[in-house]
């Protein structure tokens, strides 16, 4: 799912073959046995009511947002750590290090953060460090697709 028409068209073009892919939102989305959201939340105000609504529409519901963001973009609405979606309820957290396709990819990342970290020591500048991801996971037991 997602609101935009070019995004749905460049994924059934690319794609149509793993996903079916739908123009909507949290709303529309229909029930379904998993969902995905990744790098999405993020961007919205309403982040825990559109979470809350996803699981309901679903047996597992995976969401992968930045982890501990402190110089946000400024598309990006929320920080996450450990205790964000608390309230939703029980589920299992998982924080990893983003691979190659981070904000350098694989090749600029050896020179914009190993190679010039050896250097900003030197002229006071800060240790940069790859961007981390947290990824939720929450169950809803309730839930059944019929087939």
């Amino acid at each position: 799912m997602d609101l935009s028409d070019e995004a749905i068209t460049e994924g059934r073009a690319r794609f149509s073959a793993l996903a079916e892919f739908r123009v909507g939102d949290h709303r529309t989305v229909p029930q379904v046995d998993v969902i995905v959201a990744s790098n999405v939340i993020e961007h919205l105000a309403n982040d825990e009511e559109v979470v809350r609504s996803l699981l309901s529409k679903c047996s597992v519901l995976y969401v992968i947002v930045p982890y501990l963001e402190l110089n946000r973009i400024p598309e990006h609405v929320h920080t996450y750590s450990r205790r964000s979606f608390k309230e939703i309820g029980p589920g299992q957290t998982r924080v990893f290090a983003v691979q190659g396709w981070s904000q350098y990819g694989l090749r600029r990342r050896w020179i914009e953060i190993y190679l010039k970290n050896m250097l900003r020591p030197l002229f006071g500048r800060t240790i940069v460090r790859r961007r981390r991801q947290i990824l939720f996971q929450f169950s809803n037991p309730k839930h059944m697709v019929q087939p």
